[in-house]
C-alpha cells in the first residue's frame, strides 16, 4: 500500500483524496480545527477562471475586501470560533471542552470519507471539462 508522510505521521494512500505532482490532500484523524499540531507549510489555493478579473492582480483587492467583511462579522460574534481554545468560556461563563466530542476515527471511516471526496473532485473536474 502506498504511504505518504506528513511530518512524522504516515498517511495511508486510502486516506488521500487529491494528488498532484507537488501536493496531496488527506482526511484528518480527529477533524475540527485543533491548531497546527504538525509542522507544515500552509497554502491558500485560489480557484480561478480565465477572465474572472479584467486585470489579473484585482483578485488581491477582492480578497482584501472580503477579508475586511469577514473580520467585521467574526468580531461581532461571541464566543470565539471553535478550535481557538480547548476550554472556551460560553456567554454564561461555563467552560466547554471542545475536544470531548472529537473522537479518533477508524481507518475505514477515513478511507470512506477520502473516497467520497475523490468522487466529488472527479465530478468537479468533469464539470470543468478536464
Amino acid at each position: 500500500m502506498l504511504v505518504y508522510k506528513f511530518g512524522p505521521h504516515p498517511i495511508p494512500g486510502s486516506h488521500v483524496f487529491a494528488l498532484t505532482e507537488l501536493s496531496y490532500g488527506f482526511v484528518n484523524l480527529k477533524p475540527v480545527v485543533p491548531g497546527q499540531t504538525v509542522p507544515h507549510v500552509h497554502v491558500h489555493v485560489l480557484p480561478r477562471r480565465a477572465g474572472d478579473f479584467p486585470k489579473n492582480d484585482e483578485v488581491y483587492d477582492a480578497i482584501d475586501r472580503e477579508s475586511v467583511q469577514y473580520d467585521k462579522a467574526a468580531a461581532a460574534r461571541e464566543p470565539p470560533a471553535v478550535g481557538t481554545d480547548a476550554a472556551a468560556p460560553t456567554a454564561a461563563g461555563e467552560k466547554l471542552d471542545l475536544d470531548r466530542e472529537r473522537v479518533v476515527r477508524t481507518h475505514a471511516e477515513m478511507a470512506e470519507e477520502a473516497a467520497a471526496l475523490r468522487a466529488l473532485l472527479a465530478a468537479a473536474a468533469v464539470e470543468d471539462g478536464k
